[in-house]
């Protein structure tokens, strides 16, 4: 089983390479669409990447399709509550101060996303332990 910092080190070296990035400027807390210049076809990139180097399943592309915002442009409580809920791996921290829907994009961050890789590869491994020590059938 990967270590975290192991897995943020590989996650650091793809989005360098989708980015066409400096290793040195992906760091944990850099911003994968305002820091890094990523666009949408490159976050596509990116889930189809995590797919097929950790076999899990990755659609980061969705994490702004899950919010919605009433008439001042903020998140409702709602959208807060579901990005808390089905998007562990996001630092809400700084975003729920001020949770405007533009600013969505920004909770991308290398460090995200080496969480939920991180996250996905340990529940992937608990569901294969799981099956190896379940009883055989008789």
């Amino acid at each position: 089983m990967k270590t975290m910092n192991e897995v943020l080190q590989e996650v650091q070296e793809i989005v360098a390479d989708i980015l066409a990035r400096e290793l040195n400027e992906v760091t944990p807390t850099a911003r994968f669409f305002e820091d890094l210049g990523g666009e949408s076809i490159d976050v596509l990139e990116l889930s189809f990447r995590c797919e097929k180097i950790y076999g899990i399943k990755a659609e980061f592309q969705k994490i702004g399709t899950a919010v919605r915002s009433d008439e001042n442009g903020m998140l409702t409580p709602e959208s807060l509550a579901n990005l808390r809920n089905q998007y562990k791996f996001l630092d809400l921290a700084g975003f729920e101060a001020n949770p405007r829907a533009e600013r969505v994009t920004e909770l991308l961050t290398v460090g995200a996303i080496a969480r939920y890789v991180h996250g996905a590869l340990v529940e992937k491994s608990a569901a294969c332990l799981e099956v190896r020590q379940s009883p055989n059938p008789v």
